[in-house]
Parts: C-alpha cells; sequence; structure tokens
C-alpha cells in the first residue's frame, strides 16, 4: 500500500461499521479488524485487518495474525 492513498474512511465506507480497533504498544498505530463471512462462530470468520497510522492505511493483512 503506497504512502496516503487509502483512507480509513474509505476502508470503512467499502467494509463498514463492524470492526475492532486495537492500539499499538507504543500508540503510534490503530489496527482494523474485520470479521468476515456468514459463519455464526466468530472463530471461523475470515479475517482481514489495517494497520492505520494518521487516518491512513499502511498495511492489510489477510488471515488469521496474533501481531494484531
Amino acid at each position: 500500500i503506497q504512502d496516503e492513498t487509502l483512507s480509513i474512511d474509505e476502508v470503512t465506507e467499502a467494509y463498514g461499521d463492524d470492526y475492532e480497533t486495537k492500539e499499538s504498544k507504543n500508540g503510534k498505530y490503530e489496527t482494523y479488524v474485520y470479521k468476515l463471512g456468514d459463519q455464526k462462530d466468530d472463530a471461523k470468520k475470515n479475517v482481514i485487518a489495517f494497520k492505520v497510522e494518521d487516518d491512513f492505511v499502511t498495511q492489510g493483512t489477510i488471515g488469521y495474525s496474533s501481531s494484531y
């Protein structure tokens, strides 16, 4: 993802407001985590996460990652 090309506002417009945010230990960024899919069990849903710094996405992760 190129610097300052994808804002978190654009992501929430595309994916909606059903996400969790997690702040980094050093407070420099937040991670927006979406659980996607029709499964009733959240553990079986697909996960996509976006690392956000200064309102822009700097990294995207598809699938499970303990780094959120």
